[in-house]
């Protein structure tokens, strides 16, 4: 049991033991990351991003979708069994962009975009 510290509640101390232990949920299955799900690059980026689904993705439909700032989408494409996907920046600003990758209906990664 962690010794509780001084002017700490034990909640607290709790979440710092997670925080320290790698953020494990409460069935004790670590949680997965995005990279653990899809690798993108380069990032920040000028002119091309890159979206490569882990191999667990490439025998199934996924879409993307990039938001800008306002939340507009600014890129969709779906893909079946998709080993990449590229998305051309054109002529966007450079600022912060979301996006967000779908596997039947339910979001399996999400993250931001810097372009510069």
């Amino acid at each position: 049991v962690p010794k509780v510290l001084e002017g700490v509640d034990p909640i607290d101390s709790l979440q710092t033991l997670v925080d320290q232990w790698g953020g494990c949920t409460t069935t004790g299955i670590p949680k997965r990351t995005v990279e653990d799900v899809l690798k993108v690059y380069p990032n920040p980026a000028t002119q091309v991003v890159r979206f490569e689904p882990v191999s667990e993705l490439t025998d199934t439909e996924v879409s993307l979708m990039v938001f800008d700032a306002n939340g507009r989408v600014v890129y969709k494409v779906s893909a079946v069994k998709p080993t990449s996907i590229t998305w051309k920046t054109g002529e966007l600003h450079r600022g912060i962009y979301f996006y967000r990758l779908f596997s039947e209906r339910k979001t399996i990664a999400s993250g931001k975009i810097i372009l510069e």
